[in-house]
């Protein structure tokens, strides 16, 4: 999810590096090492934290949880539902309208 600050063999602080590498690595170098390298991450051990990490944290952000929906869908202030037939249900939470809307 998000970097380690520091290298969990040696202690170095790697956390800072991240974003730089990532930099380097689409706009000046090809190979991951050389980057390393440049950054001045000498040990393997460091290589490896930022080699091995894979950075989830982005590709979360795409969903959305499902009471972001449920409070789109619902009134706070009134419990009103706003998808309910007005002209049947009288615009009131009603059971039908739960059932056609949320299969659980």
């Amino acid at each position: 999810m998000i970097i380690s600050v520091r290298c969990f063999t040696c202690g170095k602080i790697v956390g800072n590096t991240w974003e730089a590498y990532l930099g380097l690595l689409q706009v000046v170098y090809a190979e991951g090492s050389d980057a390393l390298d440049a950054l001045g991450l000498k040990r393997y051990c460091c290589w490896c934290m930022l080699f091995a990490h894979v950075d989830l944290i982005e590709k979360l952000l795409n969903y959305t949880p499902l009471e972001k929906e449920i409070r789109e869908m619902y009134d706070a202030q009134t419990l009103v539902f706003k998808n309910c037939c007005s002209k049947v249900h009288g615009l009131k939470l009603c059971r039908s309208c739960l059932v056609r809307d949320f299969i659980f």
